[in-house]
């Protein structure tokens, strides 16, 4: 199915083409033939009025046929130079029609002397009539017509800062020309535009009503006078600084600055500075933020003071929403929990040794403390502590994070020069045990706090 509409869509792009070939060679045969013949040449007269249409639309058939064989891989197929060719049947058919017109003359001389009667006549009647009997001869000229150079039809690439330049010329020399057909100005549109704004007319159909459909489908969607004057805002702010000054730096800087400026101002916005200063303060807006506010703008210039109201509008929403900042008091005591608790699960297994003198003064605190009966006394002078059994003080050892060896705080059980009197083991005397139990014993390496 795909490959016979392929095949019947190549059929109609041929014979479209091959239509305004003919009817191009017609008007050459017309032009061939109007040096002898008189009836040709009223003909010709006729016909040639429509040879630069017929050449634009030969263009646009000749272009799509070349589209439907590159999407069927049939490129062979195409010919290159039958566009040659009938552009030169175009231009023999111009040259000779021209070469058929009689050449016009001016008689400049009947102006001149019009003229110059009058101010004669005028001082004749302040002379008291003396020299109404001069006659003055102008001898006639014949003055050739200047023939001026074509205005290229100007060209969009669908940049919307190109926009405003196209849309003008366009309209100058061809949508407001009374004597253009429509359709000779929708294929004189196509023509114009470069493959993205194509892209915009392509479902048009060639009619008398497709000019006035295309153009305004272009205007929809690059007539934005807001959007180009955000892109030439973002083009000013984000202007290089240059450090060194020669003439390429400075005409640099009278490209972008002056003929942007002179932009913004033919947009003749109400309120320049107010949007100027609404364009600085939404580039800072969260994504989410600028999209809510866009889709809730009704202004076509939005000015500083309608984005700060809507800022104090969702701070409101949020602040009754329960949505707590996240900068705020909270959010920080959050955080300061758990740190502390990571501070504290880590000082379980390493503390930092406090600096010493001496290897005796760093396993003996500033200040005795018994940490089981709070008395002026070390752990292990403590009667009370000897009073318990081997389990219970070990118990007590590794509630308060002492050292196995010499039961103090604030250094690990492998630094301490200390060992059991009674097996020599890394533990303290009073951990001794006569008969190790079945259960292992706690790990040595418990630290004190700081």
């Amino acid at each position: 199915m795909a490959g016979e509409r392929d095949a019947r869509a190549k059929e109609r792009a041929i014979l479209r083409r091959d239509q305004v070939i003919a009817r191009i060679r017609q008007i050459h045969l017309l032009a061939t033939s109007s040096a002898t013949d008189e009836a040709s040449r009223s003909q010709l007269a006729v016909a040639i009025v429509d040879i630069d249409s017929l050449w634009a639309s030969f263009v646009i058939e000749n272009n799509n046929l070349l589209d439907i064989l590159t999407e069927s891989d049939l490129l062979g197929e195409f010919s290159v130079n039958l566009e040659t060719e009938t552009r030169a049947l175009v231009v023999e058919a111009k040259a000779l029609y021209k070469a058929s017109q009689p050449t016009p003359a001016f008689n400049v001389g009947t102006v001149q002397q019009v003229s110059y009667e009058g101010i004669i006549d005028q001082a004749s009647s302040s002379a008291g009539g003396s020299s109404k009997d001069c006659s003055v001869p102008y001898p006639p000229l014949a003055v050739a017509p200047m023939r001026l150079p074509e205005i290229p039809l100007p060209t969009f690439d669908g940049e919307c800062h190109n926009w405003p330049a196209f849309r003008d010329m366009f309209v100058n020399l061809v949508a407001n020309n009374d004597k253009i057909p429509n359709v000779t100005k929708f294929y004189y549109l196509v023509g114009c535009l470069h493959a993205d704004p194509q892209e915009v007319i392509k479902g048009f159909s060639i009619s008398n009503e497709s000019f006035t459909l295309a153009w305004d489908a272009l205007i929809e969607r690059y007539d934005k006078p807001r959007r180009l004057a955000s892109s030439i805002i973002d083009k000013l702010i984000s202007a290089p600084a240059s450090n060194s000054e020669n003439l390429a730096v400075l005409q640099t800087f009278m490209s972008v600055f002056d003929e942007n400026i002179t932009i913004l101002e033919s947009l003749q916005i109400p309120d320049l500075a107010s949007f100027l200063l609404f364009s600085l303060a939404a580039r800072c807006l969260p994504t989410f933020s600028r999209r809510l506010f866009e889709a809730e703008n009704n202004e076509e210039y939005p000015s500083i003071q309608s984005v700060i109201k809507f800022v104090k509008t969702r701070i409101q929403v949020l602040e009754n929403a329960g949505v707590q900042p996240a900068g705020s008091s909270s959010s920080k005591s959050a955080n300061i929990k758990k740190t502390g608790f990571r501070r504290e699960s880590k000082t379980a297994l390493v503390s930092t040794p406090k600096p010493s003198t001496s290897k005796h003064s760093s396993t003996k605190p500033t200040s005795a403390s018994c940490y089981v009966c709070s008395g002026a006394h070390q752990l292990a002078d403590c009667a009370k502590f000897k009073a318990c059994s081997v389990d219970e003080r070990y118990k007590v050892v590794c509630t308060h994070r002492l050292c196995m060896v010499c039961l103090i705080h604030g250094h690990m059980s492998f630094k301490c020069s200390s060992s059991c009197s009674i097996c020599k083991r890394r533990h303290h005397a009073l951990l001794h045990r006569d008969q190790e139990p079945s259960k292992p014993a706690p790990p040595a390496a418990m630290l004190g706090r700081q």
